[in-house]
């Protein structure tokens, strides 16, 4: 009688005498190539969980360094003093508050100079000194003061004999010459640098030199009246007759030489007391 083969048999073709073996003996055949296989599933979900990992780990530097980055570019301060490429040196002005204009109390105030509140939204460049013979002939190679009377002729002398047009073109020029933004001062800017933070009737500091005299200075604005209201970075009339001056000169009383003093003349004049001082926006 042939007895029937255990369920745990498996037959093996050709394997003669131990031609069956086991499930134990299979399973321990098999057990290495699981082991394999499992420890290649482990491997590659710890590969993916050390990727993700390092991928966070990336954000989380980048995050740190554009957090980095935004923080110094908020505390770096703009240098305060630049230099043209006709070696004008500008002063940073920062933005503020100030009373433009004169008090009624105060000693040869003119009626013009209504005394109001103004803002300076922005910080803003401008000119050490007024610009230089020297300065103007490498821009505009031109001498419009050479031969006039009672001129001071040197590269380090103001260039005068200067209109509000000749102005606005030297400017316009040395702007396109560096690809910035040069122009004249408005008449607030001008006021609210020469003060430097005083109230009086003259200032005099170490920064810029000769707001109080010297030559009249082109500023960008139109004549006209001021209001008593508070003004933001205010420009002028739209249109006018007159452009103002500002600053005094060599030629004028001492009154003339205050903050506060409005000065006018005609577009298209030249004296030999009058120049420009710039503005870099």
């Amino acid at each position: 009688m042939v007895l029937p083969e255990p369920s745990w048999f498996t037959p093996v073709a050709g394997a003669g005498q131990r031609g069956r073996l086991t499930h134990c003996e299979q399973i321990d055949e098999i057990r290495p190539a699981v082991f394999s296989i499992r420890l290649l599933q482990t491997v590659v979900s710890m590969t993916e969980l050390t990727m993700r990992i390092l991928r966070l780990l990336l954000c989380v530097a980048l995050s740190a360094g554009c957090s980095a980055i935004a923080v110094a570019q908020q505390g770096a301060s703009p240098p305060k003093e630049v230099v043209s490429s006709s070696g004008i040196k500008l002063l940073l002005i920062p933005a503020g508050t100030f009373m433009m204009g004169s008090p009624a109390s105060e000693n040869d105030r003119d009626r013009d100079e209504i005394l109001h509140q103004v803002t300076i939204s922005k910080p803003f460049y401008m000119g050490r000194t007024e610009v230089t013979q020297g300065q103007w002939k490498k821009i505009m190679g031109t001498e419009p003061w050479k031969g006039q009377r009672y001129v001071q002729e040197g590269d380090d002398c103001p260039a005068v004999y200067v209109n509000w047009h000749d102005a606005v073109a030297f400017c316009k020029k040395l702007s396109a010459h560096e690809g910035k933004t040069y122009r004249l001062p408005t008449e607030a800017e001008w006021e609210y640098a020469c003060r430097g933070g005083t109230n009086t009737a003259f200032s005099f500091g170490d920064d810029a030199y000769d707001m109080h005299g010297n030559v009249f200075e082109w500023c960008s604005d139109w004549y006209g009246n001021y209001p008593s209201n508070p003004l933001t970075d205010p420009r002028g009339p739209d249109s006018g007759t007159f452009r103002v001056w500002r600053g005094g000169s060599w030629r004028g009383v001492p009154s003339f030489v205050r903050c506060a003093n409005r000065a006018l003349n005609a577009p298209e004049n030249r004296f030999n007391s009058n120049g420009l001082r710039l503005v870099l926006e």
